[in-house]
């Protein structure tokens, strides 16, 4: 599972970080750790359309991360996120820069 979010919530948080002199290094999540299947699952049930997943194999980024640095560090995110996903705690964004991030719901029907 990954810990999804908004770019308004990371923005909003900068702000604030710049605002109140916050320094450090902290891992930002919203509300919502899922997969990706859950996630296109949920787009798909809040447009009212079905979101058809096609699942690549890993495999099949080693031929042309060869050639594009792009093409290898998205099949090095992706390998990553297989393994270990990527789960971070949500409160961290509401207890330290007050920010109420978005729901994946909310996200995908542009209530921002």
């Amino acid at each position: 599972p990954i810990s999804w979010i908004a770019a308004r919530d990371i923005a909003r948080a900068a702000v604030k970080a710049f605002q109140w002199k916050v320094s450090g290094c902290y891992e930002l999540a919203g509300p919502d750790t899922v997969t990706f299947d859950e996630v296109f699952q949920r787009f798909g049930k809040d447009s009212g359309k079905k979101i058809r997943v096609l699942h690549v194999p890993l495999s099949m980024l080693r031929l042309p991360r060869r050639m594009s640095p792009y093409v290898r560090e998205l099949a090095d995110m992706m390998a990553l996120f297989e393994a270990a996903g990527y789960a971070a705690d949500p409160s961290i964004l509401r207890d330290t820069f007050v920010v109420s991030a978005l729901s994946l719901e909310e996200w995908a029907g542009g209530d921002c």
